[in-house]
């Protein structure tokens, strides 16, 4: 039996990119200091806000994945 469907791989495919998008991030912040926010061209870049919007998108899908398992009860009988 496969560990995860289809839906349930896609989503942790793409948590862990999300996941792994922040902590390449995190650690580029960490070695040499926040980036800076800027506009150029009439397009504006925010990095708090970017990672404001990953750990979002993140617990939405963690939220989905979540609800494609289903609720679950473990049942157990004990014989005397």
């Amino acid at each position: 039996m496969a560990k995860y469907s289809t839906a349930e791989a896609a989503l942790e495919s793409a948590i862990t990119r999300l996941a792994n998008s922040l902590k390449d991030e995190t650690a580029y912040q960490e070695a040499y200091g926040p980036r800076p926010s800027y506009s150029l061209d009439g397009e504006s870049y925010s990095w708090p806000e970017w990672r404001t919007s990953i750990i979002a998108q993140i617990q939405e899908l963690q939220k989905a994945r979540q609800a494609i398992g289903g609720p679950f009860m473990v049942r157990s009988r004990v014989r005397t």
